[in-house]
């Protein structure tokens, strides 16, 4: 396999600034040990899920200290990881042929209605979102989060140096999972980051048992999005479906989770049609692993490990169907879905 497709990411987010030294020496051994073989490096896993709804007084194992409010312990959150972000950029950029991607969970955010209110409220809640965009192909924050922090009296302190080490270090490529997307209207946000995610309903779209709406066209609009404002290059860096899959005479039948993944493969194609520059794409996963709150009901490998929740049974690795449909894709770089 080639160099260049092995992609690490390294860590949680950070709160303290103790933390946040002890977590870029940490990358930074990472990086001298791993430079010659890993060429793509992610600081953080969905950078932005820190600043979504349901992050609540404990976030990602930062704990909010008594007597801090719950938007100056999250904006506070999210500069110490932006600074650990730059630093591990900067000590990336010390090897000529490594790359440092910016990653979020992309939600694209449709207005429920054509009320002019929905439509502002969709462009704000995609504003939260693309702060961290902002800064990843920038180096600085959003005029909109900075006025936001403002208002709601929650602006981060800020060391010395740190906007400066901020601007001088940008990502040199976008990344991001994209699993669903959702609508809003004018009373207020419409995902909650509870674990398993909520969200509001799209009339227009079906859902996973999970309620995780199925919109590959939105996969389309993030890529589009991300080309017109950044004129970057983008991985998608996670996409999947997860679903109970039943064994059934030694066989799982996951015919919902080839068609998710197809269609989402031609949107992919569909962008890159349309001037995307996408340099990859990777499946959300290959084995199933224990999902959000530790349980394996949820699965969304292409291989199925015989276990449950409370028996570990024999462990054995099946094939699904989609395994084989996947092995195909692959083989023909995409072309045959």
């Amino acid at each position: 396999m080639n160099q260049c497709c092995f992609v690490i990411r390294l860590g949680g987010e950070v709160h303290s600034r103790e933390v946040t030294e002890n977590f870029v020496r940490l990358c930074e051994m990472l990086i001298d040990r791993w430079h010659d073989k890993i060429k793509l490096w992610i600081s953080f896993n969905e950078q932005n899920s820190i600043g979504q709804l349901g992050s609540g007084k404990e976030a990602y194992g930062a704990v909010c200290p008594d007597g801090v409010s719950e938007e100056a312990f999250v904006s506070q959150l999210v500069h110490s990881t932006f600074v650990a972000h730059a630093k591990i950029a900067r000590k990336v950029h010390t090897y000529p042929d490594l790359k440092i991607l910016g990653m979020v969970i992309y939600i694209p955010v449709y207005p429920l209605t054509c009320s002019p209110d929905d439509q502002l409220m969709a462009r704000e809640e995609m504003a939260n979102q693309e702060m961290y965009l902002d800064m990843f192909a920038h180096g600085r924050y959003s005029s909109f989060m900075l006025a936001k922090w403002k208002k709601d009296n929650a602006m981060p302190v800020m060391e010395e140096g740190d906007l400066e080490l901020l601007e001088n270090n940008p990502c040199d490529w976008l990344s991001f999972s994209y699993y669903f997307s959702t609508v809003t209207t004018k009373e207020g946000p419409s995902v909650n980051m509870d674990g398993n995610a909520t969200m509001a309903k799209n009339p227009y779209l079906k859902a996973s048992e999970w309620g995780w709406q199925i919109d590959p066209k939105g996969m389309e609009i993030a890529l589009l999005d991300l080309e017109a404002k950044y004129h970057m290059p983008v991985m998608v860096v996670e996409n999947g479906y997860g679903a109970k899959d039943e064994l059934v005479n030694g066989i799982i039948e996951d015919d919902y989770r080839i068609a998710y993944m197809k269609d989402h493969l031609q949107a992919l194609k569909d962008a890159a049609s349309k001037g995307v520059d996408i340099r990859g794409y990777l499946m959300w996963a290959p084995m199933d692993i224990l999902s959000s709150h530790a349980d394996m009901d949820k699965r969304y490998g292409v291989i199925y490990v015989n276990r449950d929740n409370q028996d570990l049974k024999d462990m054995k690795r099946i094939p699904k169907k989609s395994f084989a449909w996947y092995q195909q894709v692959i083989a023909t770089n995409g072309e045959d879905l």
